[in-house]
C-alpha cells in the first residue's frame, strides 16, 4: 500500500463504540471543538463526555475527490483507470452554496450550509486502496429538503425518494452515475435531525461507519474504524448484541463483509453471533436469501458453508445440511468420511467461477442420503449404498428451496441438476468404457445424443453446470475403485463433441426441433392431431441424434426427416 494511505501509529485503546444516547451527549459537550479540529491534519482527539468517560475521535487527511482518484489510479494501465465522478462535484457545490435556517447552541436562528459527508463503503474502499463502487452521501437535512435541493441539478436523468423508515433520495445522471443521499440516522430514534456521531453509532460495523468530508478532505472516525481497517478486522460498532438485536440479518452481513474485505473476525463478536444465531429464524426469508446469494458470489462455497456452521447459522437456516454430518459413508465408493465432508470436498472442486445455481445444487446434491442409506454385508465386507438418493434428493431440495424463498425457475433448475448428477456416469462414461471395438462408434454417438437432447431441452448453460457438478462430485470422493479420471475425461470429451455438432448444425441452418414438427408429420402420414404425433417426433429426433448424422443444409435435413416419417406408414 502506498504512503498516501498509511496511517500514523497512535497510542490508544480500542474504542468499543458508543450508544446513541451517549453519542448525543458527546456532541453536546464537545461539538465546537470537533468542528474546529476536524478541518486540520491527521490527528486523534481525546474528549470526556457528560458522565466523565474518555473517548477518542480520529481524523485522517486523504485529500480532495480528484486527488483520491489520482492516487487510486497510480500504477494502473489506462484501461483500468477510473475517472473521478463528474457529477459528485455538482452535488457538493449545491450543498455548499445552500443556506438553511437552524437554531444554534445559544438558541439563536442563523443561516448555515448543511453538513454533507460521504459514508460507508466509499471510505473503507479508499482506505484499503480499492476503487469505490458506490458513493453514498449523508446530511443533516430531511429527505424532503434533499429532494428539493437536488431535483434541479443539471444532467439529471431521474430522481426519486425510496424507503420507509429511512428515506433515501436516489439520483441518476445521464452519464450513468448514481448517488444515494440520506439523512443522518440513529438506531434509537426515528424522528428529528441526527448528527454524524449518532449516525456512526447506529451503523453495524466500524469499517463501514467512517465519514469523508469532501470539502476538508478528511476522514472522520467516531468508532475506531480507521484502526480496525489498519488491523484488517471486522468489528461490530458498539455492542455486537445490540446491533444484532436491532436487525438479525446483520449476522449474515457480518459473514458477507468478512469475505468481501478479507478481514478477520474478533473472538468476542464471533461468540456473540454464535449465541444469537437462533434469531435469524425471525428474519424474512427473502432477506436471508438475498444475503445468501451475495455471500456465495464472494468465495468458494465450501469455505462459506464452514463459516456458517462455525457461527451456528447453518443449523438455523439449513438444518438438513447440518444433519449430513451425522450420515456416515463407507466402502466401496466413499472413503472420505461423512456426507457433509464429501459435500465440502465437492464444493471445493467446483471451478473458481461457478454460478450460484451450481453452488446451490452442489450444496444439496446429496441431501437425501440420510433417508436412502443402506448398509449390507457380503463375504464379510460392509457395503454402504444410497439408492435413488438423486431422485429423492431433488424433491427434498425443492421443498427446502421453496421454504428459503427461491424462485420457481431456480428451484426447477437446481432440482434438475440434483436429479441428474449421477446420470452422466451411467449413460455416458460407463457405456463408452464398456463398449467393444465393433459397436464403439454407435455407443459414442448415443452418448453424444444424451448431451444433445439435454442441450436442446434445457440450454447449454444448465447442461454445462451439470457436467461441472458431475466431475466435481467424482473428484470429491475417495473410492476403492480408483479416482474416476477416465470417466471425467470421457464426459468432458463427449460433451465438447456434442456442442461442436450442434454448433455445426446451427451454422448450416439445421434446427431439428423446428424441422420435426406436428404439421409435417400429419401431412406426410395423413393423420389428425393426437398423442401419437408427440411420440413420433421423439422417435425421429432420437434416431437422428443417435445416428450421428450431420447435414450440410436444411433441405438435406428435411429430406431425411421425411424419409423417417414415412417409415411409420409401414
Amino acid at each position: 500500500m502506498s504512503n498516501f494511505f498509511e496511517t500514523k501509529k497512535i497510542n490508544n485503546n480500542d474504542q468499543q463504540g458508543r450508544d446513541s444516547q451517549q453519542a448525543q451527549e458527546i456532541n453536546t459537550v464537545s461539538q465546537n471543538k470537533m468542528i474546529t479540529d476536524l478541518d486540520q491534519e491527521l490527528r486523534v482527539f481525546t474528549f470526556h463526555d457528560k458522565i466523565g468517560e474518555q473517548f477518542e475521535i480520529s481524523t485522517k487527511k486523504i485529500g480532495g475527490i480528484n486527488e483520491i482518484y489520482n492516487n487510486l489510479n497510480k500504477g494502473k494501465t489506462e484501461e483500468k483507470k477510473v475517472e473521478s465522478p463528474k457529477n459528485l462535484a455538482t452535488i457538493i457545490k449545491a450543498f455548499k452554496n445552500h443556506r438553511r435556517l437552524i437554531t444554534n447552541n445559544e438558541n439563536k436562528e442563523i443561516n448555515k450550509s448543511p453538513h454533507l459527508l460521504i459514508s460507508g463503503g466509499f471510505v473503507r474502499d479508499v482506505l484499503t486502496n480499492q476503487i469505490p463502487n458506490d458513493i453514498d452521501l449523508i446530511t443533516n437535512m430531511p429527505s424532503s429538503e434533499i429532494y428539493s435541493l437536488v431535483k434541479n441539478l443539471s444532467n439529471i436523468k431521474s430522481i426519486g425518494v425510496h424507503g420507509e423508515s429511512s428515506e433515501v433520495v436516489r439520483v441518476k445522471f445521464r452519464n450513468g452515475e448514481e448517488y444515494e443521499i440520506s439523512s443522518f440516522k440513529n438506531a434509537g430514534e426515528k424522528n428529528g435531525i441526527i448528527n454524524p456521531s449518532q449516525d456512526a453509532g447506529a451503523r453495524e460495523f466500524t469499517a463501514n461507519a467512517l465519514f469523508y468530508n469532501p470539502l476538508s478532505g478528511q476522514v472522520i472516525d467516531y468508532v475506531g474504524g480507521i484502526k480496525d481497517i489498519e488491523k484488517k478486522r471486522i468489528r461490530f460498532t458498539g455492542s455486537a448484541k445490540k446491533r444484532i438485536d436491532e436487525d438479525g440479518i446483520r449476522m449474515m452481513r457480518y459473514i458477507r463483509f468478512l469475505y468481501k474485505t478479507g478481514f478477520s473476525a474478533i473472538d468476542e463478536d464471533r461468540e456473540v453471533v454464535r449465541k444469537l444465531a437462533p434469531k435469524i429464524k425471525k428474519e424474512a426469508t427473502e432477506r436471508i436469501k438475498t444475503e445468501l446469494d451475495r455471500i456465495l458470489q464472494l468465495a468458494s462455497a465450501d469455505k462459506i458453508i464452514e463459516t456458517f456452521d462455525d457461527l451456528g447459522l447453518l443449523e438455523q437456516i439449513f438444518p438438513e445440511v447440518k444433519k449430513l454430518q451425522n450420515c456416515k459413508q463407507g466402502p466401496p465408493y466413499h472413503m472420505e468420511g461423512d456426507v457433509y465432508k464429501h459435500t465440502l470436498l465437492v464444493l471445493e472442486k467446483l471451478p473458481k467461477i461457478a454460478s450460484s445455481r451450481l453452488k446451490w445444487a452442489t450444496i444439496f446434491h446429496d441431501i437425501a442420503k440420510p433417508e436412502t442409506r443402506e448398509e449390507t454385508e457380503k463375504d464379510g465386507k460392509n457395503k454402504v449404498s444410497f439408492l435413488q438418493h438423486d431422485q429423492v434428493g431433488a424433491d427434498k431440495a425443492g421443498s427446502i428451496l421453496k421454504r428459503a424463498n427461491f424462485s420457481n425457475k431456480e428451484i426447477e433448475d437446481i432440482k434438475w441438476l440434483i436429479a441428474n448428477h449421477q446420470m452422466l456416469f451411467q449413460k455416458v462414461s460407463n457405456r463408452v468404457k464398456e463398449s467393444d471395438e465393433k459397436n464403439h462408434n454407435r455407443v459414442r454417438n448415443r452418448a453424444k445424443a444424451v448431451f444433445k437432447k439435454m442441450i436442446m431441452s434445457k440450454g447449454i448453460e444448465l447442461v454445462d453446470d451439470l457436467v461441472k457438478l458431475a466431475i466435481a462430485d467424482s473428484q470429491g470422493k475417495i473410492s476403492k475403485e480408483g479416482d474416476n479420471k477416465q470417466d471425467q475425461e470421457i464426459i468432458k470429451e463427449i460433451f465438447n463433441e456434442a456442442k461442436r455438432d450442434l454448433k455445426e448444425s446451427e451454422k448450416n441452418g439445421v434446427d431439428f426441433k423446428k424441422l420435426i414438427n406436428g404439421k409435417i408429420i400429419m401431412e406426410a402420414l395423413n393423420i389428425k392431431p393426437s398423442s401419437e404425433i408427440g411420440k413420433i417426433k421423439k422417435q425421429i429426433l432420437d434416431i437422428l441424434l443417435e445416428s450421428g448424422e450431420n447435414f450440410d443444409s436444411e433441405d438435406l435435413a428435411k429430406t431425411r426427416i421425411r424419409e423417417l416419417i414415412l417409415e411409420f406408414k409401414k
